[in-house]
């Protein structure tokens, strides 16, 4: 009697391959982003890691169209992979201000004092960035 089911799609090898590769550097990456500051720029090199191999999989498995869920979902951790690296760009950019922020809410025992170092991070945070706006010309219109 014949086999009438209907046949599974089959991933490639080197897509398993790749995305094995690309779920643990995926993985790591979020892990990353849980820890303080000095293991959190580990994310500028798994991130970009993350996503080429996401990007190799996808090359490889490029016209397989019966895989598309397969597709879609590493599209998902690509973008995913490339936020955590903005992630990570930008806490090099603030690493000063987040670091301050961090000292003096270990130091703060009262409300007052936890309210104090938010106001002082605030304040830190917008004159960060007006000095970046004036660095680069751009206007903010007010």
């Amino acid at each position: 009697m014949p086999d009438t089911d209907t046949p599974t799609p089959t991933m490639p090898a080197a897509a398993r391959r790749y995305s094995m590769i690309f779920m643990v550097l995926l993985g790591i990456t979020l892990l990353l982003y849980l820890f303080s500051i000095p293991l959190a720029y580990g994310m500028l090199l798994t991130g970009p890691a993350a996503a080429i191999v996401g990007l190799r999989a996808l090359w490889v498995t490029r016209k397989d169209k019966a895989i598309g869920y397969f597709r879609l979902s590493m599209t998902f951790g690509i973008i995913v992979a490339g936020f955590m690296t903005v992630t990570a760009l930008s806490l090099v950019v603030f690493h000063d201000i987040v670091t301050e922020l961090s000292d003096c809410m270990d130091r703060a025992l009262t409300r007052s004092a936890v309210e104090q170092c938010e106001a002082d991070y605030q304040d830190s945070l917008n004159g960060l960035v007006e000095d970046l706006y004036d660095r680069f010309g751009v206007t903010t219109g007010s």
